[in-house]
């Protein structure tokens, strides 16, 4: 009998450990996932302030010596 409750336990406490370690996984990956957003966001502000600076230079140097 002991032994059948304890191993109805180890069953209990492998479910519940498992639980946790999926959420663990599903917090990680979350996490993963928003600094991986961040970083394209991060990049595309960089890339449009550079667009930015190459129009700025063009219109100072060539704009204005073609009029």
């Amino acid at each position: 009998m002991q032994k059948l409750r304890a191993a109805e336990q180890q069953k209990a406490d492998q479910r519940e450990y498992d639980k946790r370690r999926a959420e663990r996984s599903i917090t990680t990956e979350t996490k993963r996932l928003n600094d991986l957003q961040a970083a394209n966001a991060a990049a595309r502000e960089g890339q449009r302030e550079a667009r930015r600076w190459r129009c700025r230079v063009w219109s100072t140097t060539c704009g204005s010596t073609a009029i």
